[in-house]
């Protein structure tokens, strides 16, 4: 079954035939069911034939990438099958016109944890690098698949997607996207706020948090009606983030920066995260537009919401 993707919105998902990038695609599948959308299978090309000066060795290798690029296309539709609308796309580099249609049409973009040339996502000068500047748009890493018997314990015997705030004014878009992943699976909402040691009452910056963010909070309601819980860490980003994540759950974090994915330098927290991810992890790079399809609450009921800081501190 095919679409194609310049129609409207779409879930793309990189496939370089490496085994991380075969099991993004089962992850995109899943995404692109939830949402409704279609599913566009991306392989680039990129790269081969670059520094070869022979005309005739760079045909061959342009041959050989295209022959390459296309049966792994033609792998991952096998993979898919019927169980959503997919279509094969191959581009010779990122900045291809071949990738117009998806520039402003992506939803979601999936990678995997590492390319086939073993480079992690995002690194520098890394094909999934290219992909998010030229699709600004939510990336999902797709982390180690739970084995079989992995039971689910940190936070409860239920997934959660679990989004990680601070004081920045691009936190509201990260956790408008978290509330739309949470809404998607149906999965209860943990908000997590780390901050160093302070003087003040940690029910207090919980109670901070629903203030900056109450109409978002309540738009989200997991299963059995319970509001999103907002944890205050006496910690480091990193480490209070992946406290409450578990193999099954979704880690959603926001990058700062105005450059290419500057937020994922060394150092940062999005980095920290994707370099220990126990599981999914849903990257916001700036300038992404939130989802705006979140209902909004009325004022009284921002007032009236419970908070839960942490108390193991």
């Amino acid at each position: 079954m095919t679409t194609r993707p310049e129609e409207g919105l779409a879930v793309v998902v990189g496939c370089d035939g490496s085994w991380e990038s075969v099991e993004a695609v089962d992850v995109a599948v899943e995404e692109a069911r939830r949402r409704a959308l279609p599913l566009v299978v991306l392989t680039v090309e990129d790269g081969r034939g670059a520094g070869l000066h022979d005309l005739r060795d760079w045909s061959r290798a342009s041959a050989e990438g295209a022959l390459w690029a296309g049966a792994i296309g033609c792998r991952a539709l096998e993979r898919v099958g019927d169980r959503v609308p997919v279509t094969a796309l191959t581009a010779t580099e990122v900045d291809s016109p071949q990738l117009d249609g998806l520039a402003g049409g992506t939803a979601l973009l999936v990678v995997g944890r590492h390319g086939s040339g073993g480079l992690g996502a995002f690194a520098s000068g890394s094909t999934s690098e290219q992909l998010v500047r030229r699709l600004r748009c939510p990336v999902l890493v797709a982390g180690p698949r739970p084995g079989a018997g992995a039971v689910h314990r940190v936070g409860g015997p239920h997934p959660v997607v679990v989004v990680g705030v601070d004081d920045e004014p691009s936190a509201a878009v990260v956790l408008r996207v978290a509330v739309e992943a949470a809404q998607l699976r149906g999965w209860a909402l943990t908000v997590v706020h780390a901050v160093p040691r302070t003087d003040t009452e940690l029910h207090l910056l919980a109670r901070g948090v629903w203030e900056r963010h109450g109409d978002l909070l309540l738009a989200q309601r997991s299963p059995d009606h319970s509001l999103a819980r907002v944890v205050v860490e006496v910690e480091r980003p990193v480490p209070a983030l992946l406290s409450h994540a578990g193999p099954h759950d979704l880690v959603v974090v926001g990058t700062h920066g105005e450059g290419r994915l500057a937020g994922l330098i060394s150092g940062s927290v999005a980095r920290g995260v994707l370099d220990r991810m126990p599981c999914d992890v849903l990257v916001v790079p700036p300038h992404v537009v939130a989802p705006d399809a979140v209902p909004v609450p009325r004022p009284d009921q921002v007032a009236a919401a419970a908070v839960e800081p942490d108390r193991r501190h």
